[in-house]
């Protein structure tokens, strides 16, 4: 019997946390879709997991370890090269899938006339004090991306997102545009933008709940570094990629929120210089910003939680 390829590589990068990496390998494992194999990339010396995933003996499962740490994009940078799937989803190891998720999404992009469609569904977002689905909307027609994953048009976040363990993607197309390997924080939305250019490329909306996204304050992670400082620089970096609505909305939403968290109101002048000599604010971004810096991020939680309840 001749060995049939997987379509789909599941890359899902990892350090430290054995115990969540096992409930996003079961999840994958419950798959509707059975053709794919896992591609654990191991970030670092990490005994404990390699002990862990020896209790798997399905060949669908395979590891790599990086014996020096090479930081998330890198790490399922490293994934794809592996991957025998034409297909490529990504699963962070603190995340997990749905039963139906990736049939869903091949079907969606076997459907799309789009030399590199790029899937992406919606999920459950569980935070501590509240859970929600994202995105509330796909993209609109002539929607640049960069507006709708960065310009915020509500007081409530998620009406636009595109994170990792939502995206499906050509493995070809993350051959010729990668992540960036050096990105401290960032790396899905820079991904999407710079591969946005790509005149091949389309952007497919799964309207359907297929992951959950744990989002977990104090919860360590390979990927969630850099102060705000470090995305002020980043998001300056990718100026070209992004209208001055997108800019603006970043620098007094995203930021302003990682230099609340980090106590220093020295980053107050500088988001709003920027924001509005190179940005255009919108009068929510302003809104928000008074929010950020007005009202402690317990309360803000609670009225979140408030208008959220059904």
């Amino acid at each position: 019997m001749i060995k049939e390829e997987p379509k789909i590589s599941v890359v899902i990068p990892t350090k430290g946390r054995p115990e969540l990496l096992k409930r996003a390998i079961d999840s994958v494992l419950k798959q509707s879709f059975e053709q794919f194999e896992i591609i654990i990339v191991i970030d670092g010396e990490d005994p404990t997991t390699i002990k862990m995933l020896a209790e798997y003996k399905d060949t669908r499962l395979k590891k790599i370890i990086n014996t020096t740490p090479q930081g998330g994009g890198e790490a399922r940078n490293i994934g794809v090269r592996h991957a025998e799937g034409k297909w490529i989803a990504f699963l962070d190891d603190d995340d997990e899938f749905l039963p139906g998720k990736l049939e869903a999404q091949y079907n969606t992009v076997k459907a799309s006339n789009y030399r590199y469609p790029i899937s992406f569904c919606k999920i459950i977002g569980k935070a501590p004090k509240g859970e929600y689905i994202w995105p509330r909307r796909a993209i609109r027609e002539k929607e640049h991306v960069g507006d709708y994953i960065l310009a915020r048009n509500s007081l409530f976040q998620g009406e636009g997102l595109i994170q990792t363990t939502m995206l499906f993607v050509p493995k070809d197309l993350l051959i010729e545009i990668p992540f960036e390997k050096d990105l401290k924080r960032h790396q899905e939305w820079d991904w999407v933008l710079r591969v946005n250019k790509h005149a091949d490329v389309g952007f497919e909306y799964c309207d359907q709940v297929l992951a959950i996204w744990y989002i977990e304050e104090n919860r360590n992670s390979i990927s969630k570094q850099g102060s705000w400082e470090y995305s002020l620089e980043w998001i300056d970096g990718k100026y070209e990629y992004v209208s001055r609505r997108a800019y603006a909305s970043f620098l007094m939403t995203v930021v302003s929120s990682i230099a609340a968290k980090e106590k220093d109101k020295s980053a107050i002048k500088r988001i709003l210089k920027n924001a509005f000599s190179k940005g255009r604010p919108s009068f929510v971004d302003m809104i928000l910003f008074c929010g950020i810096w007005g009202i402690s991020q317990e309360t803000r939680r609670n009225i979140r939680k408030f208008f959220h309840r059904k």
